[in-house]
């Protein structure tokens, strides 16, 4: 979250939560993979048409996407790195969103996010499902989440897609290279 009224032990103690529940989500999405046989598709449903001609209001819209790379522990915002390059030898390539929160002064929310890593070829790659909860005082957000090659494993070389959606919506993407 972008409060500045808050301190750095709250701020790293924040941090710390989003980490220990991206972990927790990766463990359940990895168990899920290993369960399920790859029969589903990788497009999503198409999502049933809304009764009545109100549109439904989006809880949040995004801002911008930016990536950088790291290992396994998410570095603060401040230490990051950003780039659309990367090495063949990059750990993880980290996808950071920031969105402004629709229910800024209404209410705290519970924001679906999904980011899909489509590799050189178009196939898809990664797809990681979570949920932002951006409280009602938060005028915006940021969230991350990273994803790479088995360790040890180098990336291949190539131009790489990541999707982000929210809130069932895809809301933007962009391209990142590995040379």
């Amino acid at each position: 979250a972008m409060d500045f009224g808050k301190t750095d032990m709250t701020v790293e103690l924040q941090q710390w939560e989003k980490l220990l529940a991206n972990r927790i989500n990766d463990a359940v999405d990895n168990l899920k993979a290993k369960t399920e046989e790859l029969t589903t598709p990788a497009v999503p449903a198409a999502t049933p048409a809304t009764s009545g001609s109100k549109e439904s209001v989006k809880k949040a819209e995004l801002k911008n996407i930016k990536l950088y790379e790291a290992g396994k522990e998410i570095p603060a915002v401040k230490a990051r790195s950003y780039s659309t390059q990367f090495s063949r030898q990059a750990r993880l390539v980290y996808v950071e969103i920031s969105y402004k929160n629709n229910n800024y002064k209404i209410s705290d929310s519970v924001l679906p996010v999904t980011i899909q890593y489509y590799g050189p070829s178009g196939q898809i790659l990664a797809e990681l499902k979570a949920t932002a909860q951006p409280k009602k005082d938060w005028a915006s957000a940021i969230y991350t989440r990273g994803w790479g090659p088995p360790e040890g494993t180098p990336w291949q070389a190539g131009t790489y897609i990541v999707k982000v959606i929210l809130d069932g919506e895809t809301a933007g993407e962009t391209k990142f290279d590995i040379l």
